[in-house]
């Protein structure tokens, strides 16, 4: 049923049965390709539950929205990568997963195929999956170049990159 919406959208009606065999094979090498489209920005929940003070950085060039913010304590108790404990129970930031990138709560408005709910209850992008349905995210993350116009693109208005 995919296939055919796909078929009304882009090629007219009377020619959908003609071109049925080569979409089969498209669309599972599109599927090929996408499974290569990983970051390590989506490698951890960026669920807003386990975050403090998120503020708004700015936005890219396809409007998605780049916040930072600090890791709650329950997200240390999930992984220490999230932000560690200090002596006095507040949390340094020094873990490993970076407090800055998209958050899954907006990210799943937009592409809900995009955002799964992994075993522990909180919210994770799938790299692939947005990658699937953004152009602009599916660019950064094809690149082989770490730099901007590569893996990196500038959040507009302001002297920031953030790097896929």
């Amino acid at each position: 049923m995919l296939i055919v919406s796909r078929l009304k959208s882009n090629i007219k009606f009377g020619t959908c049965i003609f071109f049925a065999v080569f979409i089969s094979t498209i669309c599972a090498a599109e599927d090929a390709t996408f499974k290569h489209l990983e970051s390590a920005l989506f490698a951890y929940s960026t669920d807003e539950r386990l975050m403090t003070n998120v503020e708004l950085v700015g936005t890219l060039e396809n409007g998605m929205a780049v916040h930072s913010w600090e890791w709650s304590k329950e997200a240390n108790a999930l992984d220490e990568r999230y932000g560690a404990l200090d002596v006095d129970g507040t949390m340094s930031g020094a873990g490993g997963f970076a407090p800055i990138g998209l958050l899954t709560s907006e990210v799943s408005r937009v592409y809900p195929n995009a955002v799964f709910v992994r075993q522990d209850g909180y919210e994770q992008i799938i790299s692939a999956e947005l990658g699937k349905s953004d152009h602009f995210i599916r660019a950064l993350l094809s690149s082989t170049e770490h730099k901007s116009g590569g893996r990196c693109a500038r959040i507009q208005n302001t002297r920031y990159t953030l790097c896929f």
